[in-house]
């Protein structure tokens, strides 16, 4: 088997990290500065979506602002909606990321519609980001069962909407043990054996 010439690494850091651990925005232009020193050219930035809900990312358009500019650099995010879609194109962002639960349950509780109303935004995100300078992706979660345990997922491969890419089936099966669901950990606390703790975006 012959190895590629090379590997392209999408940092995501500054996102998922961000987004449940709130700090300055210069701190997060540093880690992208250092990042970008050490030759990484690919980022999942940030997320456009409502500050009240995600207040660790609700300097989004800032980041993207002052973040420094190199050859080669591709600066991307997460949107829930249209709406963050078309912050994230004011932003200069590259590209987006409509996160897709395959899950009913988790759809619901993440962003507060179904799995097919997703679907159907990002029909509408498509339509939107044709004719505009970014690239539209979408990571499809939960494709084999959400956080409360495994169930038949929404059927969605025969309806993809034009003009999306996928991004992979990621996520896959993510399952909490009865014991442990639905119970936050503090900061501050040794991280238990088999708990998860997840936040939408």
């Amino acid at each position: 088997m012959s190895l590629p010439d090379a590997v392209r690494i999408r940092e995501i850091a500054p996102r998922l990290t961000f987004q449940d651990h709130a700090v300055p925005t210069d701190v997060k232009i540093e880690l992208v500065r250092r990042l970008v020193d050490a030759g990484v050219r690919a980022f999942e930035l940030s997320s456009f979506v409502r500050p009240d809900l995600v207040p660790g990312l609700a300097d989004a358009a800032e980041v993207f602002a002052r973040v420094p500019r190199v050859p080669g650099l591709s600066l991307g995010c997460c949107v829930a909606n249209l709406r963050g879609l078309a912050r994230a194109i004011d932003a200069g962002a590259d590209t987006a990321y409509f996160l897709l639960s395959a899950d009913e349950e988790f759809a619901r509780a993440n962003i507060g519609r179904s799995t097919q109303d997703s679907m159907r935004e990002l029909e509408r995100m498509a339509a939107y980001a044709a004719d505009r300078n970014i690239v539209l992706g979408t990571y499809v979660i939960f494709a084999w069962g959400g956080p409360t345990g495994p169930r038949a997922p929404a059927r969605i491969s025969n309806r993809w909407p034009e003009g999306s890419s996928t991004s992979g089936w990621t996520a896959g099966f993510s399952r909490i043990p009865p014991a442990t669901r639905r119970r936050p950990r503090c900061a501050n606390s040794p991280p238990p054996r088999s708990r998860t703790c997840r936040r939408g975006t």
